[in-house]
């Protein structure tokens, strides 16, 4: 809704407009709406500004007259009205009431204008101070307190006297002065102290009359003077109150007359007043955090304008961001975070500020520190780039760094340029340290610099000299890498002899094994590629002092002989025992060497250790074959490899010779006393011995030879010998015929005694041991295993004592017993204390039922089962037996084992020329192998269809000992191609019913050519000369090697030997350079277990030509828990 105007007088200042909206709503909604214009009134008269009454004047008058009385103040304005339910006009209501105190009211009131009222107050009203009360139209009463002062003795300050006495003269009577104060009445407080006002303000001044004794008389009307450029200028008229504007900043004073009295007030100084606005200084800041505090300021103007200092109690804080430490109370900054922001003041008479923009930035380096902090290099590194980070004082990371100067501070460890280029070249530990052109430096922590890589080498020692077989000599090298520190990162290390046949050295740890003399060097070569040479190496001859010093034949040979005997003297005059790994006898006839007539068993009681200082005699039987029909001087050669116990070895030879007769006459001796068991005695008892002859008309000389025995009775061909301790003791006789001196020997099986138990707990047995089955050559089926059924004693020759009375049941009930085709569990053994396998006999002297397993190696052969008792507590052997029959029926199928390569080919895998190898699980058909095919494939992939077969040119090579086979391929024109080598089912195993290969086939992709010719000789890195017992108990049943391989090897290969006879070899593929085991169960090829021996073995490397390398050699000694007294074995 809208206002309109209405006729009235004009009202332009601000409180007549809401009365004009008054009086227009009311006509426009007329009676019927008075609701509404009450509201609107209403609302209008909130918000309406409200009179103002500020004195009367005069303000002390006489009680006695009528006083004509002016009330100052402002918006004194009449009130607009309109009666509710009149279509009138709007009118002034302009009706203002007077009151004063209780005694007067009136409404005979003129209004003169807005700040000015009059009125008339009669005469006679009782005297004292009273309240102005002014009740304006429609407003709330106004009230000035005892702004009234009505006297009845004294004139008025309108300047009438009162009747009967002079005013002045009443004035001075009363002692009475006249005061500025700040209220009328009396309730003032004095203004002669006041000096300085604030501009703006309204000094309101008051004229007060009081007594001597500072009563208060009355206010009293003035005339006022007011000097000075600060203030409007007074009411002309006369007034009791004073209302001074101070409009401007100066100085005023102000004085009053009033009869003859005067007051003065001032100079007063107008200054400016309370700050309306503030400004903050600086306003706005750009600072870093290495500046100082900043402090600020406020300054303030006046709701004048004016510049002002009274900006009130100020608060100061952070309006906005966040950029360092702000002290509110001191309005500090510290520049110590970096950020931007506002800060703002507020004063306690409300007015603000909020300042412009304050930035911190970081400032310059109060703290370096050097990165990398650490460092551990190598001396081979690249130069490494250091870099400095700054931090101001508050830890704000800066690039204000200064100029920087770089420095080694500790350590000899390398050069450091002026860019902070760190070149590591002197092995240490030190640090490096930065110095900035702003007075801040910094040290870094530990710098490393380990050795480089080797560049050079050197051997330690450096020069060496020994003598053939001292023990392996370890060479290590020094090494400097490039900057020339001394390093241990070597890389890979690969020693070898660089010149000169000094022996062998290990290509891994310098090991040297001085088995050559000679002059020369060692040379060492790292896979970094850097290599050193040694010093001179001198190895010494060493004329070990072992020989064959004497043979000797005691008969001549003819055909058909049996047991010739030759002996071997080995001497030993070195300072240390010496091992010999078998002796080899060849014979030789006319330049011929004719050794396959002659078959040499050696005797049971050889010895292969000679010890320090002493002479061992070995004594070997030789049968003579028919075929042996030659006349003349036969050449026995003995040959022997003697070791020293650290492994270095020599050869040693020795011959002689012996009349070798053509003719066989027959002549051939035998035993015929005593038949086995009567080969049995008690300690004491005396056996007779009987020999015969046939095939000569003379009867022969007979010479005995007997050991542990005593003859009794020397009669030429039945002597008696008496035995007195237990033991087993072995004999010969050799018969002589008389005519022509052909010999022939007979050896018997030993004499065993023993003594009889004086309790049945004593009892042990003694005697030979008699199997009845198996019987000696037969043919047992390998398929009938395993069973129980094959190992049996006959009750009617049953183990027994000496005397033939059998073993109590609380006796030594137990037998050792060894089967070389390992035929026995060692889960049977009932006495694990004990070397060797043990099994118990029953009291009636049998064997039980002993369960048999069928042989680990399913090949056909002989094999021999032994069985003795030895005391174990005189250690004397007195019993043993044996029997030694045929397997037959080996229905296993051969299989291929293992393979070179490994397993069929995607990429090239061989060059030209090159054999594949296959290592056979038995011994195989020889004949057969020729049925192999080898077949060119249409590309160089293994996936790819049969082009041609190209089986002839192969060459083929089989390694009976190894049971390997080597193929070797014809070469073809192509670059690259592939082969399929197929080993069917027509390859059979050495059976007597030959058992099928189970199919195999490797295919292979050829490329290049210029196959390794000869590989590295391997290294025995551990095993081999040490001692083991496989005789069927479970404990030390194999020997192992760890052998290493080296670049361009396809195998390596493991012969033992004995006697210069191969017993077995073993044959192991490899991958690639590294470390590989051989395992030797004690077996020979065959599959049967050696006898007690020391055995010599050489490994070598094969190449990828198929080209075995030079041999490295030693010995390992088997040692049985059994003797084999009874069992006469060859080799």
């Amino acid at each position: 809704m809208g206002c309109f105007a209405f006729e009235a007088e004009s009202l332009a200042d601000g409180p007549y407009s809401c009365s004009t909206r008054r009086t227009a709503v009311a006509s426009f909604f007329g009676a019927w709406h008075w609701l509404a214009l009450w509201l609107a009134v209403a609302a209008c008269s909130d918000s309406a500004p409200e009179p103002r009454l500020t004195s009367v004047s005069p303000s002390v008058i006489s009680a006695s007259v009528d006083n004509a009385l002016e009330v100052r103040g402002a918006r004194f304005h009449p009130l607009p009205e309109v009666a509710l339910g009149s279509s009138s006009k709007a009118r002034l209501n302009a009706t203002f009431r007077v009151r004063v105190g209780s005694v007067f009211e009136t409404a005979a009131v003129e209004r003169v204008d807005a700040q000015t009222l009059r009125f008339t107050l009669p005469a006679g009203l009782p005297a004292g101070a009273y309240d102005l009360t002014v009740l304006p139209p429609g407003r709330a009463s106004l009230r000035l307190a005892a702004a009234l002062q009505i006297q009845s003795d004294v004139a008025s300050d309108s300047g009438t006297p009162d009747a009967g006495m002079d005013a002045d003269a009443a004035i001075r009577s009363t002692g009475q002065t006249l005061h500025f104060e700040d209220a009328p009445g009396g309730a003032g407080k004095p203004l002669e102290g006041v000096s300085a006002r604030p501009v703006g303000d309204v000094l309101d001044v008051y004229a007060v009359l009081r007594d001597a004794s500072g009563a208060f008389v009355a206010d009293v009307s003035v005339r006022w003077t007011v000097t000075g450029d600060s203030a409007g200028m007074p009411d002309p008229e006369l007034s009791s109150h004073l209302s001074v504007p101070l409009n401007k900043l100066g100085e005023l004073s102000i004085a009053a007359d009033y009869r003859d009295l005067s007051t003065q007030l001032g100079p007063i100084t107008v200054v400016a007043g309370h700050a309306r606005e503030l400004t903050i200084v600086p306003s706005t800041a750009s600072l870093r955090t290495s500046d100082p505090k900043l402090v600020f300021q406020v300054t303030g103007v006046d709701a004048l304008g004016n510049a002002t200092t009274d900006v009130g109690p100020l608060t100061w804080k952070i309006e906005l961001g966040s950029f360092g430490d702000f002290d509110a109370q001191s309005a500090t900054l510290t520049p110590r975070q970096t950020g931007s922001g506002r800060i703002s003041v507020t004063s306690g008479y409300g007015s603000k500020a909020v300042s412009g923009l304050i930035s911190v930035s970081v400032g310059v380096a109060s703290e370096l520190s050097i990165e990398p902090a650490t460092l551990s290099v190598s001396a081979d590194d690249a130069p490494v780039q250091l870099s400095v980070t700054g931090r101001d004082a508050f830890g704000h990371t800066t690039t204000e760094l200064g100029e920087l100067t770089w420095s080694i501070a500790s350590g000899s460890i390398g050069a450091i340029g002026a860019d902070g280029l760190f070149d590591p070249t002197h092995v240490g530990v030190g640090t490096i340290a930065v110095m900035s052109s702003l007075g801040v430096g910094a040290q870094s922590g530990s710098f490393e610099v380990r050795p480089g890589r080797a560049s050079s080498f050197s051997f330690v020692p450096t020069t060496w000299s020994g003598t053939v077989g001292d023990a392996p000599v370890a060479f290590t090298t020094s090494a400097l890498d490039a900057d020339g520190n001394e390093t241990s990162d070597v890389g890979t290390l690969s020693y070898a002899v660089g010149s000169g046949p000094i022996g062998e050295i290990e290509p891994l740890t310098g090991v040297l094994t001085p088995r050559a003399a000679g002059d020369g060097t060692l040379k060492v070569t790292s896979s970094y590629g850097a290599s050193g040479v040694s010093g001179n190496v001198h190895i010494a001859d060493y004329a070990l002092p072992v020989s064959l010093s004497a043979m000797r034949v005691t008969d001549l040979f003819w055909p058909t002989e049996s047991n010739a005997r030759v002996e071997v003297d080995v001497k030993n005059d070195s300072a240390q025992e010496v091992l010999l790994t078998g002796m080899a006898l060849s014979f030789v006839f006319g330049g011929s060497d004719v050794s396959g007539d002659y078959t040499v068993t050696p005797d049971r009681a050889n010895a292969d250790r000679v010890a320090a200082g002493s002479t061992r005699t070995l004594v070997f039987w030789v049968e003579i074959s028919a075929n042996a029909s030659r006349l003349g001087t036969l050449t026995i050669n003995a040959s022997a490899d003697v070791f020293m116990l650290s492994g270095y070895s020599v050869a040693r030879a020795a011959s002689t010779t012996t009349s070798h007769r053509s003719l066989t006459l027959g002549v051939k001796v035998s035993l015929s006393a005593p038949v086995v068991p009567n080969n049995r005695r008690c300690s004491g008892g005396t056996v007779t011995f009987g020999a015969t002859y046939t095939g000569s008309l003379l009867t022969p000389d007979y010479s005995w030879k007997f050991s542990g025995g005593s003859i009794t009775s020397s009669s030429n061909n039945t002597p008696n010998v008496t035995y007195g301790a237990a033991g087993a003791f072995p004999y010969y006789v050799t018969g002589t015929e008389t005519l022509y001196g052909y010999p022939d020997t007979a050896v018997g099986q030993p004499i065993y005694v023993g003594a009889l138990g004086g309790t049945a707990a004593a009892t042990y047995p003694a005697g030979p041991i008699v199997l009845s089955t198996p019987s000696a050559g037969q043919s047992v089926s390998l398929l009938t295993f395993p069973r129980s059924d094959l190992l049996q004693v006959s009750g009617s020759t049953p183990i027994t004592q000496c005397d033939g009375t059998l073993v109590a049941a609380v006796g030594h009930n137990t037998l050792t017993v060894f089967s070389d085709r390992r035929l026995f569990d060692p889960a049977l053994d009932t006495d694990l204390a004990r070397a060797g396998l043990q099994l118990a006999f029953t009291s009636a002297g049998i064997l039980g039922s002993i369960p048999l397993r069928a042989p680990s190696s399913q090949t056909e052969g002989s094999t021999t089962v032994y069985l003795e008792y030895v005391d174990d507590v005189t250690g004397a052997l007195t019993a043993a037996g044996d029997t030694t029959f045929r397997l037959s029926q080996d229905k296993v199928a051969p299989r291929v084992d293992a393979s070179y390569p490994l397993s069929d080919c995607s990429s090239a895998c061989i060059s030209k020329g090159e054999p594949l190898l296959f290592v056979f699980s038995e011994p195989m058909t020889t004949s057969t192998l020729s049925n192999l095919k080898v077949e060119l494939l249409a590309s160089a992939s293994c996936a790819a269809g049969v082009q041609s077969d190209i089986t002839s040119g192969t060459t083929r090579r089989y390694d009976a000992a190894s049971r390997s086979l080597y193929v070797t391929p014809v070469t073809q024109s192509a670059p690259s191609y592939a082969l399929r080598i197929s080993l069917p089912t027509s390859l059979t195993d050495a059976a007597s019913t030959p058992n099928a290969l189970t199919a195999f086939s490797r295919c292979v992709i050829v490329q290049g050519t210029g196959a390794g010719n000869i590989a590295p000789k391997p290294y025995v890195l551990s095993g081999g000369a040490s001692t083991f017992t496989p005789d069927g108990d479970g404990q030390a049943e194999d020997v192992s090697w760890s052998v290493r391989a080296y670049a361009d090897t396809v195998a390596l290969r493991l012969s033992v030997s004995r006697g210069r006879s191969e017993l077995r070899a073993l044959l192991v593929p490899v991958s690639g350079p590294g470390d590989y085991m051989f395992t030797w169960d004690g077996s020979d090829n065959a599959g049967r277990v050696a006898d007690t021996g020391a055995y010599r073995y050489d490994v070598t490397a094969i190449s990828r030509a198929g080209v075995a390398s030079a041999a490295v050699s030693g010995y390992v000694e088997l040692r049985s828990a059994v003797n084999m007294v009874s069992v006469r074995r060859r080799y």
